[in-house]
């Protein structure tokens, strides 16, 4: 008796689906992507005599953060740096310190979000303590962060949404 012909598969396989789904996967992502506008990191508050909303990059040297701004550029040395934190909002624990604001927080500081959005960073200069706080959205802060604790030797205090 002979051999029956193969037939064809009509049904795409497995691999195709997968394919598939990876496509559609990333087109998705793609769309839903919100391209930044402008450079990620604004001025939100503190004690420097800088415009509030000021956009600028965070360069970050081997012996210093600068946060460079067309208004007025921000020198902090590592060795200055008291404290930094990566939160939704601004802590009680900055708060409560007696700062000269030049900027105030902004109206919206308020409001429960769990998604982090604000960069801040205590240092002491000349005798006395300064306040920055930066407004970054997550995905620009990440590539950020690890590069500041090695640089600064000092964490930065990030919250968690389990906190």
């Amino acid at each position: 008796m002979a051999a029956r012909p193969r037939r064809k598969r009509l049904v795409p396989g497995p691999a195709f689906h997968s394919i598939l789904t990876l496509l559609l996967l990333a087109g998705a992502l793609a769309y839903g992507r919100k391209e930044p506008e402008g450079p990620p990191f604004a001025y939100a508050a503190g004690t420097e005599d800088v415009a509030g909303g000021c956009r600028g990059i965070l360069a970050l040297t081997s012996s210093e953060l600068v946060f460079k701004c067309p208004d007025h550029p921000i020198t902090i040395p590592y060795a200055a740096i008291s404290l930094m934190e990566y939160r939704p909002e601004i802590s009680a624990k900055i708060l409560r310190m007696d700062l000269k604001w030049k900027v105030q927080l902004p109206v919206e500081h308020g409001r429960k979000s769990k998604k982090n959005k604000y960069f801040s960073v205590v240092f002491e200069q000349g005798g006395t303590q300064h306040l920055v706080v930066f407004e970054v959205e997550p995905q620009a802060m990440v590539s950020y962060l690890a590069e500041i604790d090695l640089k600064a030797g000092k964490r930065v205090e990030v919250w968690g949404y389990a906190d």
